[in-house]
């Protein structure tokens, strides 16, 4: 009993004087809408950001890719790369360029994001879509 209560008084003092960990946590919304008023179907797509962590996300970039899902063609992406800067914890914010991938509707529209990076390390990203054919987020 007087070894455990010994660890336990040699373990608090570190502890205690360890400093709190700061929390960089994203969340990604993808938006899509397809775009019909042209000769060729384009898919719309905005990226929300929500800060979910502690701390100030300062740069979030993504690099993507478009394919289309009935035949795996890439798509055409005027805009590949989604940035979004100075989200403070607990807020969102859109893309600074919304994109669109070219050449098909977005329920056929497959987007796989290739990097990632945050400023202010992100520890986690969580992805999810609203209208797309589906969403790949990297692993």
């Amino acid at each position: 009993m007087a070894l455990a209560l010994g660890v336990v008084l040699a373990a608090g003092p570190a502890t205690a004087q360890t400093p709190a960990r700061v929390l960089n946590r994203a969340e990604v919304q993808v938006i899509a809408q397809t775009d019909t008023g042209g000769a060729t179907p384009r898919c719309g797509m905005v990226f929300r950001i929500r800060n979910v962590g502690t701390v100030r996300l300062s740069t979030f970039i993504a690099e993507i890719a478009a394919t289309d899902m009935r035949n795996s063609a890439a798509l055409t992406l005027p805009v590949s790369v989604v940035n979004v800067s100075n989200v403070d914890a607990g807020e969102s914010r859109d893309s600074i360029t919304p994109t669109q991938a070219v050449g098909a509707s977005c329920d056929q529209v497959r987007v796989r994001v290739t990097t990632v990076t945050c400023i202010r390390q992100c520890e986690s990203v969580a992805w999810t879509q609203q209208g797309l054919g589906a969403l790949e987020a990297p692993r």
